[in-house]
């Protein structure tokens, strides 16, 4: 009776298996579609994310481009002139740092090109015309210069041509390219109607030593161009040291000048000037002195040049001018007919309504404008601005104030051309005094001869012997001023010992 019993349970069991397999086999058919499905969905899915990756590639390849291409474009901008299309000043630090870097064996020149009297260019045509020489010089300069080397505008008119080549080849490279370079930019340049001729001045700086950085061999090479620029235009000059002490000086006096008046540092020396026939002293000449609280003294020689550079020398000689008259009117041992010589430079002069200052100053020291001599250097005949000036020293004239021309026989004029300017007198340079020589003589003699034709007077400085006293006086000379007579000093000069010297002319 347990053998059926057990034959139902273990049937039961039998179909419950059986409807378990059944189940077991339908849920896992159904994973295993379901697993397909999603296989064949994670392939398309994978497809389009590879698909859309590979877009995403070729978008930041071609930003990439973009980006560098850019940047190139921008580097390009940042290290190029846009005027010329050459190099600027950040274009030619990275040409070098770039060439150090390449061939570490390389010497380096560097030449600073400053265009000769650019300014007149500038503002006689206009600035436009300027910027087309620019690009003429530019171009030009170009072929001196090929790929191993560089060529950058620095600024304005300046030009930089930087040469590398091996120590032993440098110096001979310096040399042909200044003469390509002077070739071709001294060729005529034509723009719109006009033909014009440039020049240069050219500092050249080597890096041999101690490997100095290509700011320091620019700035050596500009303070050569600017002792070329001081010493006459359109030469070349080697940088050396002196000149890098000669500039630190010069930026001191500089500094040191425009304290100066403010800190009542100038003072006035007079020296006499002695009428040849009577031996009367017949006028003071005033030189500027300045004894500086930072330098000590300077001489006039070095200073006087700074400020006329600087334009300082508009106040310092405004200033000098009122000091002098007030001087000469308040000391009445002083007779009222001497006069007072004082030096004024071009600048003075061009400058506006100076006439007017001169005037305002006669006025407030209430000296009488016929006791007044203005002192010039022969830079007055300069042809840029003859006319400027001939109308100053006309209105001049007519307040009864004297114009001499100072160290006469040096400079820009010749004898022939005192009649183009007003003027009362010259005074011989005392170089030509001091060497008295056979051609000093014949200066001299000429001088006096145009001068007394022109009805010029004719006062000779440096005198520092009775012989050159007793020459000049054959020669015809109508004044004395030297050391023989009196150093400066203060007034009035109370040694008087030429009117009782034995070789005194009777």
């Amino acid at each position: 009776s347990l053998m059926p019993e057990s034959n139902y349970i273990l049937s039961a069991l039998g179909l419950v298996f059986l409807m378990v397999m059944l189940v077991t086999h339908r849920n896992n058919h159904a994973v295993l579609f379901r697993s397909f499905v999603l296989k064949h969905q994670n392939h398309g899915l994978v497809e389009d994310l590879r698909q859309k990756n590979r877009i995403t590639e070729n978008w930041n390849a071609t930003l990439e481009a973009r980006v560098e291409q850019r940047t190139e474009e921008l580097r390009n901008l940042v290290e190029h002139d846009a005027l010329t299309g050459i190099l600027n000043r950040d274009g030619i630090v990275a040409w070098f740092e770039h060439k150090k870097r390449s061939d570490a064996l390389l010497d380096y020149a560097v030449l600073f090109i400053d265009l000769d009297r650019f300014k007149q260019i500038n503002d006689g045509l206009s600035h436009a015309i300027g910027d087309e020489v620019l690009r003429a010089v530019s171009m030009r300069l170009r072929e001196c210069v090929d790929d191993r080397h560089a060529l950058g505008r620095w600024g304005g008119d300046e030009f930089l041509i930087v040469l590398a080549a091996p120590h032993e080849e440098l110096h001979p490279l310096v040399e042909t390219t200044v003469e390509l370079a002077q070739r071709a930019v001294n060729q005529p340049i034509n723009i719109v109607g006009h033909t014009l001729h440039v020049g240069f001045s050219t500092g050249v700086a080597f890096s041999s030593g101690r490997n100095p950085s290509i700011s320091e061999l620019i700035h050596w090479a500009d303070l050569a161009a600017a002792e070329v620029k001081r010493s006459g235009r359109g030469s070349v000059h080697n940088y050396d040291k002196m000149l890098l002490t000669e500039q630190e000086r010069r930026l001191s006096v500089t500094q040191a000048l425009r304290r100066a008046l403010s800190a009542d540092e100038f003072y006035i020396e007079y020296q006499p000037v002695i009428d040849a026939t009577r031996c009367e002293i017949i006028a003071y000449e005033a030189l500027l002195r300045w004894n500086s609280a930072d330098l000590g003294t300077v001489p006039p020689d070095e200073f006087i040049p700074i400020a006329e550079e600087s334009a300082l020398i508009v106040d310092i000689g405004e200033w000098c001018m009122r000091r002098a008259c007030q001087t000469l009117h308040d000391n009445t041992e002083i007779p009222v007919t001497t006069k007072i010589a004082i030096n004024v430079s071009i600048r003075q002069i061009v400058m506006p309504n100076f006439p007017d200052m001169v005037s305002r100053i006669l006025t407030e020291t209430g000296l009488a404008s016929s006791r007044l001599v203005l002192e010039v250097t022969e830079s007055i005949f300069e042809k840029r601005q003859t006319s400027q000036i001939s109308a100053v020293l006309d209105h001049l004239h007519a307040m009864e104030v004297g114009i001499h021309i100072d160290d006469f026989g040096t400079g820009y004029s010749s004898l022939s051309r005192l009649h183009e300017i007003h003027v009362d007198a010259v005074k011989i340079d005392k170089s030509f005094v001091l060497s008295m020589d056979e051609n000093a003589r014949v200066v001299i003699e000429a001088a006096i001869l145009i001068a007394h034709r022109f009805g010029l007077k004719v006062i000779a400085e440096g005198i520092e012997t009775p012989q050159q006293r007793a020459e000049l006086r054959a020669m015809g000379v109508d004044a004395y001023q030297g050391y023989f007579f009196a150093r400066p000093g203060q007034l009035p000069c109370r040694d008087i010992h030429w009117k009782t010297d034995p070789d005194l002319p009777t």
